[in-house]
């Protein structure tokens, strides 16, 4: 039996937000079924059935997670191209200086080793 006086547990905080996300959230659509032309179909009917499934796949991504993204996606502005740019490079050069020291690093081995040219 639990004592009246002592306080009782706080129940988690809910977030409102969230849950929103989820009932908002549409349910993916079916894909559409691959459309295949008969072996002997003229090139016409073959390039039309190409053409469906083509849209097909273009339809189901305009729906889901996928078009959710590309709606909020939205052009960087210059400042933050610039530190975005800036970064990758910096990343580019890091990996690249580790690759050169490896190469160094390898290269001063088998030549120490005796195998080297």
């Amino acid at each position: 039996m639990t004592d009246p006086n002592q306080p009782t547990p706080a129940a988690p905080p809910v977030d409102d937000e969230e849950d929103m996300e989820l009932e908002d959230e549409p349910t993916p659509a079916p894909r559409a079924p691959k459309v295949k032309a008969a072996p002997d179909a003229s090139l016409v009917q073959r390039a039309w059935a190409v053409q469906r499934n083509v849209e097909g796949r273009i339809q189901s991504v305009t729906r889901g997670r996928i078009a959710r993204v590309l709606r909020m996606a939205r052009k960087p502005e210059p400042e933050e191209f610039r530190q975005s740019s800036i970064i990758v490079l910096v990343g580019i050069g890091v990996i690249g200086a580790l690759g050169f020291f490896t190469y160094l690093f390898m290269s001063w081995l088998l030549r120490s080793m005796g195998a080297g040219a």
